[in-house]
């Protein structure tokens, strides 16, 4: 892994097996308020609490925009990763982040595996340690925070069969977001019965996905 700084002076992790980055390089935390936090609306037919559901905790900083940006709604948030990182590397990408948000991300990354844990009056996360692919819903949500690497590098985790799974776990009018545009993706997601948008994208991306279960 190789920490680097983008754009918008955030920074992210370099994966050096895939030569990815976790989030883009043109800014990082540009990408995941414009992908994800600023998609979550309370307009959502919901009663108490705003599920979201996000494949691939990976460094935890789009649980930790989540968490900060949207003090104003109840979250349950549950996160899947199979690939945890050490802590000494997110101890690293901790001192990059303006101070205000360290405790917070401190409380994110020392949350237990598999274990639901309470990080602010408002938002509870549950960070379950197992594959995207083998996994079985046990609730219904209604968003979903797609964001594995590309699937360039990593095509077993952009199937039918996981965004069919997906869909079934979404309430109605759900929402599944993720940064890529490609077609493969689209088509997929449409096969698996979504509502396919195709939204214009952050610096360094020309669109984004918005799927929706209707």
């Amino acid at each position: 892994m190789e920490l680097i700084k983008t754009l918008d002076g955030s920074y992210t992790l370099k994966h050096l097996h895939f030569n990815e980055t976790y989030h883009s390089i043109f800014g990082a935390r540009t990408e995941t308020m414009y992908i994800f936090v600023n998609n979550v609306s309370p307009l959502i037919d919901v009663k108490d609490v705003v599920k979201i559901f996000e494949v691939g905790f990976g460094t935890g900083f789009n649980t930790l925009l989540t968490c900060v940006n949207l003090p104003h709604l109840n979250i349950y948030y549950e996160t899947i990763e199979n690939n945890i990182l050490p802590d000494e590397l997110l101890q690293k990408f901790k001192a990059t982040l303006p101070y205000e948000e360290q405790n917070i991300y401190e409380k994110i990354i020392k949350a237990q595996w598999n274990s639901v844990e309470l990080i602010n009056s408002n938002f509870k996360i549950y960070k379950v340690n197992a594959d995207i692919k083998n996994y079985s819903f046990l609730d219904n949500f209604h968003y979903v925070f797609y964001d594995m690497f590309s699937p360039n590098v990593q095509p077993d985790v952009w199937t039918f069969e996981i965004f069919k799974k997906i869909y079934d776990a979404l309430y109605k009018n759900g929402v599944l977001l993720t940064y890529t545009s490609k077609g493969q993706v689209k088509r997929i997601l449409n096969e698996a019965g979504f509502k396919v948008q195709r939204l214009m994208g952050p610096p360094g991306k020309r669109h984004f996905i918005r799927a929706v279960k209707i």
